[in-house]
């Protein structure tokens, strides 16, 4: 039996007729991980390529490979359950949670006023669910709507990845392809099978700087800049968000917009937060700052969707979450921020949604459920009933236009006392994600660096880690004018001499005490702004 696909303008393709002798039952997802946009076969939960498809053209990353894995994964949350603050969590209905979950937040806003409450929405979620968390802010009262999953996501529609196709020349700024972007990676492969001319820009050793035909080495944090220099008329641009995490988002769009760019996304619906409004606006906080203000006790409740503030900053979110009165979370999987949370609703994947995908080139393709979530709901579900039991309308949010602010200050040039540069490794962004816990594969090659450095580490060069008289596994001391941390040493040949690499997971601990975490006036999401440091052993 072949159910309905993810994607209904996907027709049949080798696959499956090769599959149509199995006995499994056949259908086809969306692939919830990264922007790409492939689709992904089902065959009694387990996933395959298709051939067919425009993105993934037969082939998957390991994310991809694991995607039918989170249908039966132990984190599934399958139920609800509340819990008093110091207490420990009860199962409960469904509608027993959603009642009084609306009553507390009827009382909070009573009390305090609408704008005490915040929301965070999820590249997870359908552009229509989007939606009625805008639906659910009006409702409210409060203009603080955003997501943590909005990092590097810029303002502007780009091409798609069939533009490296037809390229005839190619400038890639900054982001690993092989490991962040791997479908964008074998396109330009194959473009360099044909001759095409291929730039590599940036300040790390990948496998594509390897590779290029012409390489221009950098310091993290200069990537745009010395782009534009070299950047013609006649060449399509590929970057990531590593110039915005690194606070130069504002100069990579004035530089490079236009219809030659192929801004690759994080995630796989993070257009559709800024197509349905999922942003801050004039008068709004961004989650970082909800955050931010939650912990000063400025927010008073906070309504998570599909959204995991945990995964780089529990720190912050841990204090945040001791100061607020209320936290309710939807989600499909379990997670830190389920577990901290006062009310949780189980949520659905989006192999179980029906509704609309948005792409990078701002192109809709609808899905239409493949399976069913195990609790019969949704996160559009919940904010639907919170809508209907808080006295609201489903279907009145307008979508604001997302105004860019002014540049953030220029990254810092090393010097004589600080002859290093300490920068965010953008390459470690799925190691700590809801999705990738929840898989055995994708975990599998995400968690290996964590396990082998579980209290953080940096990445040095083996030319760097010798001069130091350091080996994989010693801690070193990473020392700014602000500040000095102690970290594992991690030798990683894709560190440039020069440089220290911060995964992910150190952001905030390494970034706060080097006075590198910071907020982006212009994209209004949090960054690491690349600092001079100086490294000694302990």
């Amino acid at each position: 039996m072949r159910k309905v696909g993810a994607f209904s303008n996907q027709s049949g393709d080798s696959l499956g007729t090769a599959l149509a002798g199995t006995s499994g039952e056949l259908s086809t997802i969306a692939c919830p991980f990264c922007g790409a946009g492939c689709s992904v076969a089902l065959v009694d939960g387990e996933a395959f390529p298709l051939l067919g498809d425009p993105s993934a053209r037969g082939a998957l990353c390991q994310r991809g490979w694991s995607a039918g894995e989170l249908l039966f994964s132990p984190l599934r949350l399958v139920g609800a359950r509340l819990r008093e603050r110091g207490g420990t969590a009860v199962a409960v209905s469904v509608d027993v949670a959603l009642e009084r979950s609306a009553a507390r937040l009827a009382d909070i806003r009573g009390r305090h006023g609408g704008a005490s409450i915040g929301i965070l929405a999820s590249a997870r979620l359908t552009l229509e669910e989007l939606r009625l968390l805008g639906d659910l802010a009006r409702t409210i009262g409060t203009p603080h709507l955003d997501s943590m999953q909005r990092l590097g996501c810029v303002p502007e529609p780009s091409r798609g990845l069939d533009a490296i196709d037809g390229a005839s020349r190619l400038t890639v700024v900054a982001t690993d392809l092989a490991v962040r972007h791997p479908q964008a990676y074998r396109r330009v492969l194959e473009a360099l099978e044909r001759d095409v001319p291929v730039r590599w820009v940036g300040s790390q050793e990948t496998a594509l700087a390897r590779l290029a035909t012409e390489r221009i080495h950098c310091l993290p944090g200069r990537e745009v800049e010395t782009a534009a220099q070299a950047v013609r008329d006649d060449e399509l641009v590929l970057w990531s968000s590593e110039p915005a995490l690194h606070g130069q988002g504002g100069p990579a769009l004035r530089r490079f917009g236009g219809s030659r760019v192929v801004r690759l996304g994080d995630y796989v619906n993070q257009r559709a937060l800024l197509a349905a409004g999922a942003f801050p606006g004039a008068d709004g906080w961004s989650a970082y700052e909800m955050l931010l203000r939650a912990a000063a006790g400025e927010l008073k409740a906070l309504l998570i969707f599909a959204d995991d503030p945990f995964e780089f900053f529990p720190d912050l979110a841990a204090r945040a979450f001791a100061a607020l009165e209320f936290v309710l979370v939807g989600d499909a999987v379990a997670t830190r921020t389920t577990e901290a949370a006062d009310a949780v609703l189980p949520g659905a994947l989006l192999a179980e949604k029906t509704g609309t995908l948005v792409a990078a080139d701002d192109s809709r393709r609808m899905l239409e459920a493949a399976h069913s979530p195990p609790a019969g709901i949704s996160e559009g579900d919940v904010a639907l009933r919170l809508v209907t039991l808080l006295g609201g309308e489903a279907g009145g949010a307008r979508t604001p236009a997302f105004a860019l602010g002014p540049d953030g200050p220029a990254a810092d040039e090393p010097t004589s006392a600080f002859p290093f540069v300490a920068a965010l490794d953008a390459s470690t962004l799925w190691c700590g994600h809801a999705l990738v816990q929840a898989t055995i594969t994708a975990r599998r090659e995400a968690w290996g660096p964590r396990a082998d450095f579980p209290d953080g580490w940096v990445s040095l060069c083996a030319a760097d880690a010798k001069a130091l008289g350091v080996r994989s596994g010693w801690t070193v001391r990473v020392e700014s004018d602000g500040g000095a941390v102690q970290l594992a040493v991690r030798i990683d040949g894709r560190t440039a001499e020069g440089t220290v690499g911060i995964p992910m997971s150190c952001w905030e601990r390494a970034g706060t005490v080097l006075g590198a975490l910071a907020l982006d006036p212009c994209l209004r999401i949090p960054v690491f702004r690349p600092r001079p440091v100086r490294l000694s052993r302990t």
